[in-house]
């Protein structure tokens, strides 16, 4: 950083006022971008000091830019302020019993939870998703019956458009595509397990969790390399498999599944037919169809905090929707959908950011689709609202990534002189990082490397504390129109530069 420090000796010498600061470190930090050599791409960056809410530096910070998932800090502010720090996601099992007819029915009443069954938050209590389908049969045996005429899921909470038109069509087989239902269930995907047998012949393929309705094309075949290709013929769960397996694999392969809310009662059929319980059938409430009364037997809750450290931290594309969709829900009183959730964000943005927010185009809520736009500029007005917020702001801050700790910013910022929380983005073509900056007063280490890999490795015990006396930014940096050779890793090691030089005019009083 010795090019930065002698910046820094310049504008002392030239006595700067703070404005002048500003556009000095805004100059460096383009310098920066224009000499990495981006070749066509295009970029904004905006960064602020939170304590005195001044733009510190700046470029094209106003420019309209794919945020790819940068898109989830809009989408999981909205769902805090709209649905609150302590709401809870439930999903619930209740029967209702028959006056007349061969049995009652049992019912799933769904509140678009997108964590129920999920694996991760599952292994953190230190169960299975076996564990929680137990749980379910244990209450329908509870209650004596071993036949029912029906198993109904009301998944009325969203509609029933499962996938974005805007997603490209590569995505809709991978969890980063996975479908988006009132009732969601394991990522909504399948855990694929393909296992090599004789060469030349066809692998064994299992599915995980099982359910029967699923159909299994196997045109792959055992070779000299492993390159298993997934595919699922669209709109149904036929999978298809093909390509190549040499090796056992080390972990499963993920699929999405189709029409989630009848995949899991499929699923839960099958698991109270092996104890004995007989479901004539499985369907989903019609639109207006009533409930009617039931009575509980078993309550599945989710907290907020969860939900939102699963979308920013490990960037779930899968819980943003869900998020979206349910403040559309809750806005509207109707079926959640990508159109009333962008209309209820928008207008909570609107109360947010003001005028400003006209700025923004809004299309999804994680960021997956191509047609959303935001601007550097607005995404650090943003974070420093939501910091401002004395009830939101700490939840909101701890649901991102922290650098060198957790979630997709691990193995990040691992040598950085401060902390950083944020979320980053990747879609084609697109890299992009936001978020919190803590620089700790005192000098930085003048002969840091520049070009010291952000992904190296450093002990967690070795990242600085926080304290109160820090300088606090809001930050952000994208990058769109990328193309080879550049790539996402030279990108995240420019941020992870620029962010350093911000740090050090910090340390250094000079802004």
């Amino acid at each position: 950083m010795i090019e930065a420090r002698w910046m820094v000796l310049l504008w002392l010498v030239l006595g700067f006022s703070s404005s002048a600061w500003a556009q000095a470190l805004s100059m460096q930090l383009r310098q920066m971008v224009s000499n990495a050599d981006l070749g066509q791409a295009t970029w904004g960056f905006c960064v602020m000091d939170l304590d005195s809410g001044q733009v510190v530096a700046e470029d094209h910070a106003e420019d309209p830019l794919l945020p790819a998932s940068n898109m989830k800090l809009f989408t999981t502010a909205v769902a805090l302020r709209v649905l609150g720090p302590d709401y809870e996601f439930t999903t619930e099992l209740g029967r209702t019993r028959s006056e007349s007819g061969p049995g009652d029915t049992l019912v799933v009443i769904a509140d678009g939870d997108p964590a129920f069954g999920d694996p991760v938050l599952l292994e953190r209590h230190a169960l299975r998703v076996d564990d929680l389908l137990d749980q379910w049969v244990a209450a329908v045996k509870s209650t004596g019956q071993t036949r029912f005429s029906e198993l109904i899921v009301d998944d009325r909470v969203f509609d029933q458009q499962f996938v974005h038109p805007g997603w490209e069509t590569g995505d809709l087989v991978t969890m980063s595509g996975a479908e988006v239902a009132g009732l969601n269930f394991y990522r909504n995907c399948f855990d694929v397990i393909v296992t090599p047998t004789v060469a030349g012949q066809s692998p064994r393929i299992s599915l995980f969790p099982q359910a029967p309705g699923v159909t299994i094309v196997n045109r792959a075949t055992t070779g000299s390399r492993d390159d298993i290709i997934r595919d699922r013929r669209p709109g149904t769960n036929e999978m298809i498999f093909s390509g190549q397996i040499r090796n056992r694999q080390s972990a499963p392969y993920s699929i999405t599944f189709h029409d989630p809310p009848l995949v899991f009662a499929d699923v839960f059929r099958n698991r109270l037919h092996k104890v004995g319980i007989t479901v004539d059938k499985v369907r989903r409430f019609q639109p207006q169809e009533l409930a009617g009364d039931y009575q509980p037997l078993h309550r599945v809750t989710t907290t907020m905090q969860l939900v939102l450290e699963r979308t920013n931290q490990d960037s779930q594309n899968m819980f943003a929707e869900s998020l979206f969709k349910r403040v559309g829900c809750a806005r509207t009183g109707e079926s959640g959908s990508w159109s009333n959730g962008a209309a209820a964000m928008r207008q909570e943005l609107h109360l947010m950011l003001g005028t400003a927010a006209a700025a923004l185009t809004i299309a999804d809520g994680s960021g997956l689709s191509r047609d959303n736009r935001v601007t550097a500029g607005l995404l650090v007005k943003l974070l420093y609202v939501m910091d401002r917020d004395p009830r939101l702001g700490p939840m909101y801050r701890q649901s991102l990534a922290e650098g060198g700790e957790n979630g997709t910013l691990e193995r990040r910022f691992q040598t950085f002189p401060g902390q950083v929380f944020g979320k980053s983005g990747y879609i084609n073509g697109v890299c992009t990082l936001s978020g919190y900056m803590l620089v700790p007063p005192g000098d930085i280490q003048d002969d840091a490397d520049e070009d010291t890999d952000a992904d190296s490795e450093l002990s967690p015990s070795d990242q600085p504390q926080p304290t109160p006396n820090d300088r606090r930014f809001a930050f952000s940096i994208l990058f769109n129109d990328y193309r080879s050779p550049v790539s996402a890793s030279a990108l995240r090691r420019l941020q992870q530069r620029m962010l350093e030089v911000v740090a050090q005019a910090a340390q250094h009083g000079s802004i």
